[in-house]
């Protein structure tokens, strides 16, 4: 297979995952909504997998910051944690994946602490902008 055509399937295999997922959410959410919902759990994903390969150095890294740093003294030994040159880390103690595969009635709360590890720009990106807890919760309520 040629490496345009196996873009190609990885791109339509994308797709379909997605409007599988619109179609689930249309139950708790209008058909105009659903992209708003998506986008945030695409760019989420993104950044997991981004952060996938320096989890455990950047928990380590996190353990070892001194409880009276700065935020930003903080912040700068957690991006330099990850060795990605980027101003970006994740300190919840799981990855998404690990997320999908916990206890359904825990997902809110994870999602939550997910989110809330990110640094406070990210956060606001996601609790301010995308406005995602209020999203997940209505989707917990609508189970």
């Amino acid at each position: 297979m040629s490496d345009a055509s196996t873009i190609s399937a990885k791109v339509s295999e994308l797709s379909n995952s997605a409007w599988s997922v619109a179609d689930t959410l249309w139950t708790a959410f209008s058909k105009s909504d659903c992209g708003k919902i998506i986008l945030p759990f695409m760019v989420l994903r993104r950044l997991d997998c981004l952060l996938e390969d320096s989890k455990a150095k950047v928990l380590k890294a996190s353990q070892g910051v001194n409880p009276e740093a700065s935020p930003e003294m903080r912040d700068k030994l957690l991006f330099k944690a990850t060795g990605l040159g980027l101003k970006i880390y994740n300190i919840a103690p799981f990855t998404l994946e690990q997320v999908k595969n916990q206890d359904p009635a825990q997902l809110f709360e994870n999602l939550v602490d997910y989110i809330n590890g990110f640094p406070p720009f990210l956060q606001d990106v996601f609790n301010a902008r995308f406005d995602l807890p209020a999203k997940l919760k209505k989707m917990a309520d609508k189970d």
